[in-house]
């Protein structure tokens, strides 16, 4: 059986490489077709190079972290970087706003517990979130939320807290 089953293998893996290449095409919204790199719009975080027969495509990473300062109010400015890191030392507010960014768009907060005091945070204007953070009395303690841009708020589509 063992012998029988690698030869179906060797087969398929045969049959696999001797299929010519193709590319993907498809239709846009308003019925025009999608064949070559040049008619997607990659202005979201992706890049498209093609050699002819082949379209490869490259995710931007996030980047690098900005620690935010604490503050009773602190901005957070997802146009400018996706990912913030932030341990408060008072209660307070994040407030943001959706200029300069695409619809699409993605940013995250991790924030951290001192430890000392139960620290509790809002979000303002521009966030839709499911709820204040409370970052606890256990130190290094991290909460990890994920939002998303609509074109008008940063929506939260993922929490995880106190890890």
């Amino acid at each position: 059986m063992r012998k029988k089953g690698s030869l179906i293998l060797a087969l398929l893996m045969t049959l696999l490489l001797a299929l010519p290449s193709f590319a993907a095409v498809g239709a846009k919204s308003d019925g025009t077709s999608i064949g070559a790199a040049t008619d997607i719009d990659f202005s979201t975080g992706l890049t498209a190079t093609s050699d002819g027969s082949t379209v490869t495509l490259t995710a931007a990473r996030i980047g690098s972290t900005t620690a935010l300062t604490s503050s009773s109010t602190v901005a957070v400015d997802f146009a400018t970087n996706k990912l913030y890191k932030i341990t408060p030392a008072e209660s307070g507010t994040f407030t943001t706003f959706v200029d300069g960014c695409v619809i699409g768009d993605t940013g995250v907060l991790v924030i951290s517990s001192s430890g000392s005091d139960n620290e509790n945070l809002v979000f303002g204007t521009r966030f839709k979130s499911s709820g204040s953070v409370g970052t606890g009395t256990v130190a290094d303690k991290v909460t990890t939320i994920y939002f998303v841009n609509d074109g008008v708020n940063w929506n939260e589509i993922a929490r995880k807290e106190r890890m």
